[in-house]
């Protein structure tokens, strides 16, 4: 007995990271972007990922194993933004020419929160970017810390809640799992259901929400670009550079009001026009600058 439980703790020690991180970037641009991830720990080496972007296709970068007691830095670096179409007129197709950005850096931390992190604006040469915090197979909680065996559980008529708890499936609850559940019980906002669990009913809540009641938006992860081109060639000035770069991320859950609502809020704007308020700065700009998207979540 006494070898048999060593066995199970050390087992147990090799499956103590139960939670990942993956990221998804889109682009409007053909172009090439090296992505690094690295960690707040010394001990754990950072992961350096080369990838190719093209227009209307969203590139899954990479799934890690993280732990929620540390912090994550993820560094995109994309080369020269060249954007692709046609010119009918001279007969040349699948041709290409430069957007002016010659590197662009985008800066993001991350702190692990079970969800969906995507700011509702975002900077070219990017159109979308998106984290997600999940847990591992057999793997619930907040911090994918909850054992629950998902097959064993299934094979009993069951399933596991977010919660990890072995519950009634398909809306219904009780002992017997023969009573429907009463949607008014949890009064679930933004499409979050009520499921069943111990010892009443909950909110399961989509990636984009989170609370009791699913009635708060996922907090959004602290993003800024820097940027470096030939801004001069193109006569552009510092306002123009953030309202001509500055686009709606095209990953992010929330409705288009919304996005908007961020950008003018990060902008400083007043009008219900995005953009309206544009200032009338007429500095030229240099070569190169950033903007902070930090502000990215409205509550």
């Amino acid at each position: 007995m006494k070898l048999k439980l060593i066995v199970f703790i050390c087992l147990f020690g090799l499956i103590s990271c139960s939670g990942y991180l993956e990221l998804h970037l889109q682009s409007s641009y053909k172009q090439s972007a090296n992505v690094n991830i690295s960690s707040s720990s010394k001990n754990e080496k950072s992961r350096i990922i080369q990838v190719e972007l093209s227009p209307k296709k969203r590139f899954n970068v990479t799934r890690i194993p993280i732990k929620f007691d540390r912090i994550y830095n993820i560094t995109i670096k994309c080369g020269e933004s060249k954007e692709e179409g046609d010119i009918k007129c001279d007969r040349i197709s699948n041709f290409s020419f430069s957007t002016g950005l010659t590197e662009t850096t985008i800066v993001s931390s991350v702190i692990p929160n079970l969800g969906l992190l995507s700011p509702a604006a975002v900077a070219r040469p990017l159109n979308g970017i998106r984290v997600i915090i999940g847990c591992d197979e057999n793997w619930f909680g907040t911090k994918c810390d909850i054992f629950c065996d998902v097959r064993k559980t299934k094979k009993s008529g069951k399933s596991c809640n977010f919660h990890g708890i072995s519950s009634c499936s398909n809306e219904f609850t009780g002992p017997k799992c023969d009573r429907k559940i009463d949607s008014k019980t949890c009064k679930c906002e933004n499409n979050g259901k009520c499921i069943d669990s111990s010892p009443k009913p909950v909110c399961e809540c989509s990636r984009a929400f989170r609370g009791d009641k699913c009635e708060k938006k996922q907090l959004s992860a602290s993003l800024s670009s820097h940027y470096k081109g030939d801004f001069w060639n193109f006569r552009m000035t510092f306002w123009q550079l953030i309202f001509s770069n500055l686009v709606e991320n095209q990953l992010a859950e929330v409705k288009e009001s919304e996005a908007w609502e961020t950008i003018n809020k990060i902008l400083g704007n007043s009008s219900e026009t995005p953009f309206a308020n544009r200032p009338s700065d007429t500095a030229a700009f240099p070569f190169t600058g950033s903007v902070d998207l930090d502000a990215t979540n409205i509550e």
